[in-house]
């Protein structure tokens, strides 16, 4: 059986898809994989980083531009995109991130000598890709691979209504680097409520949790709230700051910010509550945050809203808190859990348990390895 080889784009560090395939190279190399990791480009700024992981190879491709390539992306690129097909031997096990014209392109032509697999953690429609001549493509280029691994039941309904065979749609769950919060203690006294991510105004709900600690905090004046992440325009924080500053909380909220990979489980961690307010819409309907594994692993108290495949696995007052997706029904979960903070703290371990047994990066690989070797 040939190596696994990891395709991305480029590497963010912090996002929710870099970690998430951070934590598949890992998996596999814990397994007795050999594992490859290819990034096609870098920042605008050629920023250097290192990546250490165990028996894991790291290929940017970018470092052997010329100059017309380091000079503009798109030649970079393309070019590194036909270097990496060179780059695929016979019996290689390739896994894609997102379902992207620009990977299917190249993996047409893989496909001939190695086995392909793509995963897809949002729906198509919210980068845009709606309508019948979006699914026919979709379709097509799906059912040349070997699989598709999916992070929700309802994405497993789609892609199986638009006519990708049955038996190609696996479902892999979310899941979390645990190994990241052991060996922690608390190393602040301060109360807050947190919440991390790309920091948007509606996406994750960042406006309804705003507006929910402004209930909240009337009562527990002696809470903050921590928004933590870089958000991903600057109207953006402009609109929460001004949110934050129409309700009186502006001096409670802070925003932290991008944080180095390294320091996000401290500051969770640290945190009283972990919250994530997401409303009803197709991207919760179908996707599944990553972040909630890495609020479970804490053993932290979780409240979460009770939208997409999450009351599967979030049980309300056995392992967290469930609210539905508006500001009241959030602060009266919120209120709740500080008012019976010890039961909380018991919740929560309930919920560190579910992070380790379900949501375990090793677990999940070994479900993905299972498929590829099959």
């Amino acid at each position: 059986m040939g190596r696994i080889v990891i395709l991305n784009r480029r590497y963010c560090p912090g996002e929710a898809w870099t970690n998430r395939f951070l934590a598949y190279a890992k998996g596999f190399a814990e397994l007795g994989k050999k594992v490859t990791i290819y990034y096609l480009i870098t920042d605008k700024n050629r920023t250097p980083y290192s990546l250490n992981i165990p028996g894991v190879e790291i290929v940017n491709l970018w470092e052997k531009d010329g100059w017309l390539a380091r000079r503009f992306r798109i030649v970079s690129f393309l070019k590194n995109l036909l270097r990496f097909k060179k780059e695929i031997k016979e019996q290689d096990n390739v896994l894609l991130s997102g379902v992207h014209d620009y990977q299917f392109y190249i993996t047409r032509k893989i496909c001939k000598y190695a086995n392909v697999f793509c995963e897809s953690t949002e729906h198509p429609a919210v980068f845009g890709r709606k309508g019948g001549i979006a699914n026919l493509k979709l379709k097509y280029n799906l059912n040349k691979l070997n699989g598709l691994f999916v992070i929700s039941q309802s994405l497993k309904k789609f892609y199986e209504s638009i006519g990708v065979e049955k038996e190609k749609v696996h479902i892999i769950n979310m899941f979390v680097d645990t190994t990241r919060f052991k060996g922690l203690s608390k190393s602040t006294s301060e109360k807050y409520i947190a919440y991390c991510g790309a920091v948007s105004y509606e996406k994750d709900g960042v406006n309804t949790l705003i507006k929910a600690f402004a209930i909240f905090h009337k009562i527990h004046a002696d809470y903050k709230l921590y928004i933590i992440g870089k958000a991903i325009t600057s109207n953006t924080l402009v609109r929460l700051k001004e949110l934050s500053l129409t309700l009186g909380v502006n001096n409670d909220i802070i925003f932290t910010g991008a944080i180095p990979p390294g320091e996000m489980p401290q500051l969770l961690y640290d945190a009283s509550i972990l919250a994530l307010a997401r409303p009803n819409n197709l991207q919760a309907q179908n996707g599944f945050p990553t972040k909630l594994g890495e609020y479970l692993a804490t053993g932290n108290p979780v409240v979460v809203t009770r939208v997409g495949d999450i009351p599967l696995f979030v049980k309300h007052h056995e392992n967290g808190f469930l609210s539905n997706p508006d500001a009241e029904s959030f602060a009266e979960q919120l209120l709740w859990v500080a008012d019976n903070y010890e039961e909380a703290k018991a919740i929560g371990l309930k919920g560190q348990e579910l992070a380790y047994n379900d949501f375990s990066y090793l677990s999940q690989s070994k479900k993905v390895i299972n498929i590829i070797d099959m």
